[in-house]
């Protein structure tokens, strides 16, 4: 979807190439292109992991313990899932991880694996949507340096504490536990936050805020 953005606009920042007018038939003809092109990447996939776990079962293989198994609604149910994280990410803030750590654990998947992977899908989510803004000339280096600082030490003493912990305990529900309290508290933080914003609309009395707006408005 970082193509289809660059191509129509968006976030202040004008069409790469041409103009595409929003609401015309070339500002939806691209998105649909670019999902189109994703549904078959999701597609072929699907059948690549389905044909290897198959070959898997005819071996006798041993899976290891949290090895999913891509069949099912591991393979039915997880797209679905997948895309609704991206909705919700890029319609609320939230991160994609908080929906698909908790749905790989769900699988199967110890939660080291799970961990790993989900912030391994968010550096190429975080990367592109840095690159989108790096294009449209709407980066400042001031803030990415010191946010990109600011998200490493973070994620180094995360990483070296939670390890402690795992290393001293013996227990990888640890991380089970720790992403737990992310969610619970962000959604307690969200709830506030929208409540508070839409208290305050209400109070000075900016209906607007609550109508539906055409799309291409303002």
């Amino acid at each position: 979807m970082f193509l289809s953005v660059v191509l129509r606009g968006g976030h202040g920042a004008p069409p790469l190439l041409f103009p595409v007018p929003c609401g015309g038939w070339l500002y939806w003809v691209i998105p649909l292109v670019a999902s189109s092109v994703l549904a078959a990447l999701v597609y072929s996939a699907g059948r690549r992991l389905a044909a290897e776990n198959v070959a898997k079962v005819e071996a006798k293989f041993e899976f290891a313990f949290g090895d999913p198994r891509w069949e099912g609604k591991n393979l039915s149910v997880l797209p679905l899932i997948c895309t609704l994280a991206g909705v919700a990410a890029g319609g609320l803030g939230v991160g994609g991880a908080m929906v698909k750590g908790p749905l790989m654990l769900e699988m199967g998947m110890q939660p080291a694996v799970s961990s790993a992977t989900a912030t391994f899908m968010i550096l190429f989510t975080s990367s592109l949507t840095t690159l989108q803004f790096l294009v449209a000339g709407l980066l400042r280096l001031d803030y990415t340096l010191f946010y990109a600082c600011i998200g490493a030490l973070g994620t180094i003493a995360g990483q070296k504490s939670v390890g402690a912990l795992v290393k001293r305990f013996k227990r990888q529900s640890i991380l089970s536990l720790a992403l737990g309290v992310n969610i619970a508290v962000s959604t307690v933080v969200m709830g506030i936050v929208g409540g508070a914003q839409i208290v305050t609309d209400a109070l000075a009395a900016n209906w607007d805020a609550f109508s539906f707006q055409p799309l291409c408005h303002g």
